[in-house]
């Protein structure tokens, strides 16, 4: 099987923005084929659910008024930061790398909480040891799941239990009714083969791991046993609790068509996405607040009597940002779908877009000539 180049994966907008964690997940769900010069890269389908992204060779992206180059080189996707679908055609054999726009966005999301998090507990000038715990939950897989917005909440449902050596935590077979954070101390895992009458040792499990969450999450039974190596401390997350985790929180937004108002009312924009991104297309007058560095912003260039309307892509970078502003006090809304939700009038009117696309060569061409 081939394998993708990550010195280069990591420098593709917005990919850079994703810890090594979190890219690698990504980069298990992608695909990455050959594609023959003189073929299309992508049908309308791909385009729209993917972000592409050109890891070798030449293409020629055509849309309704002309053609341009777009070249391995160029660290953004195929089309980012220009309206409407292009069809592209290899002028060379080329790879292309597809992935899913949803689970991107949702990725970049969940980082950019935790970074700010992350921050922000430096602001609150919490103990290492409360601070590296409170940051090894956010990397914990089974978070994913949970909305960015709730991630505030995680810490305050985790129940704390003293555990002695020993100790049966969880028992094969049995139905699940929670999961399992080991704080402090070590434990082991064991399985029983059908038809057996041994267990089988697994693995052995210390700070920061998650156990008993398959259960939790896929509403099956136990399919090992945790007992405890050591004497220790877990915190446990009841499944009622998981599953209030789960739950969309209601959120202020704002529609495209009130943005005229809002403005002339003296709202500020921002734009949360990564200066990567806000330098391709954005607001007119926007000013760039990324997300993982939205505490620092808060102390020093917002303000609590100001009115912010926030933005990103698709609207779920914004949310979020808009969660933790509102926590501190601030005034703010997202726009509803972000700029992806934008009409082509609205495009028109609030966009500024410097797409990153050099001229194809028979535009090249036309320019000597003329």
């Amino acid at each position: 099987m081939r394998s993708l180049p990550l010195p280069l994966i990591r420098r593709l907008v917005p990919l850079s923005g994703l810890n090594e964690h979190s890219l690698q997940l990504l980069l298990e769900k992608s695909d990455w084929p050959l594609i023959a010069s003189g073929q299309r890269l992508f049908s309308n389908e791909q385009y729209g659910r993917c972000y592409i992204y050109l890891l070798s060779g030449e293409a020629e992206l055509i849309y309704s008024s002309g053609s341009a180059v777009h070249t391995a080189e160029q660290p953004f996707p195929i089309g980012y930061g220009v309206a409407g679908l292009p069809s592209a055609v290899a002028l060379t054999d080329c790879v292309c790398l597809f992935l899913d726009k949803d689970l991107v966005d949702r990725q970049l999301c969940w980082d950019h909480v935790a970074a700010a998090i992350e921050l922000d507990l430096s602001y609150q000038g919490e103990h290492d040891d409360e601070a590296s715990w409170r940051l090894t939950l956010l990397k914990s897989n089974l978070f994913v799941k949970v909305p960015p917005l709730n991630v505030g909440q995680i810490y305050s449902r985790l129940k704390p239990m003293q555990v002695k050596a020993g100790d049966v935590i969880l028992q094969q077979g049995d139905p699940g009714d929670g999961c399992y954070f080991i704080r402090r101390g070590k434990a082991s895992v064991t399985r029983r083969n059908p038809g057996e009458t041994i267990d089988h040792h697994i693995v052995d499990i210390g700070y920061g791991r998650c156990f008993g969450e398959d259960a939790l999450v896929y509403d099956t039974v136990r399919n090992a046993s945790v007992t405890m190596a050591t004497d220790g401390l877990l915190m446990r997350l009841d499944k009622s609790d998981f599953m209030l985790l789960l739950r969309e929180p209601v959120v202020e937004h704002i529609k495209a068509v009130e943005l005229d108002a809002a403005l002339i009312a003296g709202s500020v924009l921002l734009d949360v996405r990564m200066p990567e991104e806000f330098d391709v297309a954005r607001l007119h007058d926007a000013i760039n607040a990324p997300l993982a560095y939205l505490r620092l912003l808060m102390s020093t260039k917002l303000g609590l009597q100001q009115d912010y309307i926030l933005y990103c892509d698709t609207g779920r970078r914004s949310r979020s940002a808009v969660s933790l502003l509102q926590q501190k006090g601030f005034n703010a809304r997202y726009l509803l779908n972000g700029m992806n939700g934008l009409g082509a009038d609205h495009r028109a009117r609030f966009l500024d877009a410097v797409p990153p696309l050099s001229p194809s060569p028979q535009a090249v061409f036309d320019m000597l000539d003329a």
